[in-house]
């Protein structure tokens, strides 16, 4: 729907910026099509005030995260907003089908964030548009994943085309260095196993663990109280070589929440890999 909008095929000479049928698309009147005419559009459904596009504000960027693994058990690209008010996104992703395969991007921002994307020309496109017209992630979280298998060690995926647009249906200028970022597969697989520090830390009432698996193995994460007694087991299985985070409740293996005060925990690998960590919970 949102390609249908903002893709240029059709109009090919400056007379056609004329026509009725593109300037019923550029919503913003700034003579260009693209994720910036569908934010005029959402603005239109909200009753907020439509002016014609005015260049300008912070510079913003795009980045790609530390590689992550879905739920499903692929593995991703966090696609990171750096920049604040950004509430539409395009961005090409151009690659070798050859060498990599991309996957249907994952939103990270749950039901307020319409997320389409579309193959053409060996690039990727996609389109990121808050629907209630506020940021589609906050600066320095994700604004959808992008699922990545390397199927040859020279595989990359190259940041081809990217456009920003604020609230106000503005195209927001770029900072340097945003196009032409590029990713390999050697970036995606960790080099040695490690254990990060729980995010947040004091917490209550959940924590994040991140963690990072170098080559396949069994794999256990267990919280401990400071006696040295099992609480939770968290992680306990075979994992492939990537990056990985869990999510504890504060609960031991019964479902009882825990009381407040400092745990341990062990993230343990079939290779001889071993390391801990505290956390505390306050109530």
């Amino acid at each position: 729907m949102v390609f249908e909008l903002v893709e240029r095929e059709g109009f090919v000479s400056p007379e056609d910026v004329q026509s009725e049928a593109f300037q019923i698309r550029d919503g913003n009147d700034d003579e260009a099509l693209n994720v910036s005419d569908a934010l005029s559009m959402v603005n239109k459904v909200l009753g907020r005030p439509v002016t014609k596009a005015v260049a300008g504000g912070a510079p913003a960027g795009l980045s790609f995260g530390s590689p992550t693994t879905l739920s499903d058990g692929r593995t991703a690209l966090p696609v990171v907003v750096d920049g604040s008010g950004i509430a539409g996104v395009q961005v090409g992703f151009a690659f070798d089908p050859s060498k990599v395969e991309l996957g249907v991007p994952v939103s990270a921002g749950g039901g307020d964030i319409l997320l389409e994307s579309q193959l053409k020309d060996g690039v990727l496109q996609v389109i990121a548009v808050s629907l209630t017209g506020q940021e589609v992630a906050v600066s320095g979280r994700p604004a959808f994943y992008l699922p990545v298998r390397f199927l040859s060690e020279e595989g990359r995926v190259r940041l081809n085309t990217v456009i920003l647009a604020d609230r106000s249906a503005s195209v927001v200028s770029l900072t340097p260095g945003v196009v032409g970022q590029t990713v390999s597969k050697q970036g995606l697989v960790p080099r040695a196993f490690s254990l990060s520090g729980n995010r947040p830390n004091p917490f209550n009432p959940s924590t994040e663990i991140g963690y990072e698996v170098s080559e396949p193995s069994h794999v256990r994460l267990v919280v401990y109280n400071l006696l040295g007694q099992e609480i939770a087991r968290l992680v306990d299985g075979v994992q492939a070589a990537g990056r990985y985070s869990v999510r504890w409740d504060g609960k031991n293996a019964t479902g009882q929440t825990v009381s407040s005060g400092v745990y341990v925990y062990r993230l343990v690998a079939g290779t001889g890999y071993t390391e801990s960590k505290r956390m505390t919970l306050l109530k």
